[in-house]
């Protein structure tokens, strides 16, 4: 079962684009925190291109965060 949908991810994809540094690093952060999230988005091609365009617009403390938490998805 995957709860993400393709318009899901076109939509955080389209504000992701938006550039609005403020609401973007409370969305990404937020969105980091749901591990079941971050599991579901690595099942699917979309799902791990919208995690690299996160990656993109991290933080440093983000971007840590994300990249240990993938780890451990991967094994």
């Amino acid at each position: 079962m995957n709860p993400i949908s393709y318009s899901f991810v076109n939509k955080i994809l389209f504000y992701l684009e938006n550039k609005d540094l403020n609401i973007l690093n409370s969305f990404i952060w937020g969105i980091y925190k749901n591990d079941d999230l971050i599991k579901s988005l690595h099942k699917s091609n979309k799902g791990i291109n919208f995690i690299n365009k996160m990656i993109n617009y991290s933080n440093s403390e983000q971007k840590a965060y994300i990249k240990e938490k993938l780890n451990k998805i991967k094994k």
